[in-house]
């Protein structure tokens, strides 16, 4: 449960563009005057290659998930567990302790995330690029998703595993 919170909190704030910045990107990308289709979609991948890169870069640093909006917290059936076991002596602090490490496990995943979301930008169509242009606000997430989670869970898996084991923090509930 844990792993997959962790992989859709990653493609969700990897991919959160704010559409001002955006278009802010690509206007830096493309400068202004008559635009080809060809460099509209190729601005917008510049754009989110942009967004992936300085987000992989964010949240791969020391407290870029644990101490940020985009913090990880637990899912309700391991709040219960922890909600009862505050109560014993010796466990009071037991939800920060295990929120820090599954934070850092993140933190140490992330950085390996852009070339995956790099390869799904390298891939999208001149459709898709319109679809993400035209779309709500939440389209580039949509799309990125949809083209990397698959990739993102068989990849991650592993190393999310890995970082997990490396913070103790599946010890705690094993």
């Amino acid at each position: 449960m844990i792993k997959r919170l962790f992989l859709l909190a990653l493609v969700i704030q990897l991919t959160a563009c704010d559409p001002a910045a955006l278009q802010q990107a690509m206007g830096s990308v493309l400068g202004s005057g008559e635009l080809t289709t060809a460099e509209i979609s190729s601005g917008l991948k510049q754009a989110l290659e942009i967004g992936i890169t300085e987000g992989a870069q964010k949240l791969s640093q020391t407290d870029g998930y644990f101490k940020s909006p985009y913090k990880i917290f637990l899912p309700p059936e391991a709040r219960k567990v922890t909600d009862k076991l505050q109560n014993v002596p010796g466990f009071t602090n037991l939800e920060n302790i295990v929120l820090e490490k599954i934070n850092r496990g993140a933190e140490d995943a992330a950085k390996k995330a852009a070339p995956i979301f790099k390869n799904a930008i390298t891939k999208m169509t001149f459709a898709d690029a319109l679809d993400i242009l035209m779309g709500d606000k939440n389209a580039a997430t949509t799309y990125l998703h949809k083209a990397t989670f698959d990739q993102l869970y068989q990849e991650f898996n592993p190393v999310i595993v890995n970082s997990l084991d490396k913070f103790d923090a599946r010890d705690i509930w094993a």
